[in-house]
């Protein structure tokens, strides 16, 4: 049986197996909405081809985009090449794309929602075309959408950054050999680990939250200021067993 920080690890890694399906399928709709052979989806860390047969072609994007992207990247609106060949601009590098030479391009720059530009979302042609205007608004959609699907994985990293970290510290914590507590400034048991509970004699449950002077409630908290030095508790008989230890 799984251990719920196994089943939130295993969730977050589903979530972003489908999200990379989902950048997949914005290629593979892009040569859809614009009657174009292939799609090209360019991002940090993605680099995705999607002819409109539906195959995938990852890595072939690599040699086929480069000439366009400092263009695409620096844009803020559709980047669009209606004749590679009669552009002075690439008509010296021009691209192939499974052993033909490319002739059209149509890049729309993929924003994130703080303004900067990850990526490109690209259509590709044989032959010298442009898009029509609803290609062209159907493109900056799905090019928005990529937008969002990146935010969202960015989002998820970080949770599961998050998430490694917190695990690592909670078994670091209740598998130590020695005992841990951690406590507030008014002598209260916050947390206790293991090996503290089997040092003081108590369970968990009868430690947590409890004073260490159950006689004394602590007093209304007043505006004060910080010591430069941890305050220290004096040395308390908190053991069932008449132990004296010395909070440090």
């Amino acid at each position: 049986m799984k251990s719920e920080s196994d089943a939130s690890a295993t969730g977050l890694a589903d979530t972003r197996r489908g999200q990379n399906q989902a950048m997949h399928d914005v290629a593979a709709l892009a040569t859809l909405v614009c009657d174009s052979p292939w799609a090209t989806l360019a991002m940090p860390g993605l680099d995705v081809a999607r002819h409109r047969g539906g195959a995938r072609a990852d890595g072939v994007a690599e040699p086929i985009d480069r000439p366009f992207d400092a263009y695409v990247l620096e844009s803020t609106d559709l980047f669009e090449v209606p004749d590679v060949a009669a552009d002075e601009r690439f008509s010296a590098t021009i691209p192939f794309i499974a052993g033909r030479s490319v002739a059209f391009y149509a890049g729309m720059p993929v924003i994130a929602a703080d303004g900067r530009v990850l990526g490109a979302l690209a259509v590709l042609d044989f032959i010298p075309r442009r898009l029509d205007p609803e290609q062209r608004a159907a493109l900056s959609a799905l090019a928005r959408q990529a937008a969002a699907l990146a935010n969202a994985q960015q989002r998820d990293a970080k949770r599961m950054s998050l998430h490694r970290a917190e695990t690592l510290f909670r078994d670091t914590f209740e598998q130590a050999p020695i005992g841990i507590a951690f406590a507030s400034r008014d002598a209260r048991f916050l947390r206790c680990n293991r090996a503290f509970c089997d040092m003081l004699g108590f369970s968990a449950s009868e430690l947590d939250c409890s004073y260490w002077k159950a006689s004394s409630p602590p007093r209304p908290r007043r505006a004060t200021k910080v010591p430069a030095t941890p305050t220290r508790i004096a040395p308390q008989t908190i053991r069932r067993t008449g132990l004296r230890i010395t909070p440090t």
